[in-house]
């Protein structure tokens, strides 16, 4: 049994004694060594469906986002009509949006929404969110990371929020890997943006403790006026913005 108290991703922990000692983890290492295969297949499988997208630009993806109110694109988002879903000889493929799961190693996982052919989220699927790869400590970085950064849950409301506020946000895909993240240390100031429900709230107590770090401050906005993400906030037009924009500068 093995345990980061810092937050790590589990998987994250066993590579590194892995690297440290081969030996190390004794009579697991060869149930270990598979889930080490399966990881680099997925990662690997990850990296090949990225490298067949495309820039969203006049695709049904941008469709997707500009039905959003989303104006912008990302070089961490793109394009394929040709997605798989599934396995092995059941596979389909489908257009989807794609969006790099990063850290500072490079890519790690691909979240595929899956779209029907008017660019809205395809209804005839019970998850049209799926991640292809393990995440482990990585984001998707809609921009580079400053001195101050905020995290969010999805990449429409990350988006959004970057949108509003004017700073770069990264993409957690879930509240729950808000603590999860790895934040650069150069990162002075950092923001919590979680969506404003139950899963958010349960999630910034151990997000702040996670992040905590010398010299570090950290705030937590929730979306205004009420509404349940930043996606909603911003297609109400953004009222109040300027405000917060001031105290977040």
């Amino acid at each position: 049994m093995f345990k980061c108290f810092a937050g790590c991703d589990t998987r994250d922990v066993l590579r590194a004694i892995r690297r440290l000692d081969p030996n190390a983890l004794g009579a697991k290492g060869d149930g270990i060594a598979k889930q080490f295969e399966l990881d680099r297949w997925l990662q690997k499988r990850a990296f090949d469906l990225w490298k067949v997208g495309r820039p969203i630009n006049w695709t049904i993806a941008e469709t997707y986002l500009r039905n959003r109110s989303i104006h912008i694109a990302l070089n961490s988002l793109r394009f394929c009509d040709r997605t798989p879903l599934g396995k092995g000889k059941a596979a389909r493929f489908r257009p989807a949006m794609l969006a790099a799961v990063t850290d500072d190693s490079g890519l790690l996982a691909v979240q595929r929404t899956f779209l029907d052919a008017r660019g809205r989220r395809a209804r005839d699927l019970r998850h049209p969110r799926r991640l292809l790869g393990h995440p482990c400590g990585g984001a998707v970085r809609l921009a580079p990371a400053t001195e101050t950064l905020g995290i969010a849950e999805g990449v429409e409301t990350a988006v959004s929020a970057m949108i509003l506020l004017g700073i770069p946000v990264w993409a957690t895909l879930g509240n729950e890997r808000l603590p999860h993240v790895a934040i650069p240390k150069s990162v002075n100031r950092l923001i919590l943006l979680p969506d404003n429900d139950n899963a958010g709230r349960l999630a910034v107590p151990p997000a702040t403790e996670a992040h905590t770090a010398p010299g570090r401050q950290i705030d937590t906005i929730w979306p205004w006026h009420g509404r349940n993400d930043w996606n909603d906030v911003l297609r109400e037009g953004g009222k109040g913005v300027g405000d917060w924009r001031r105290r977040v500068a």
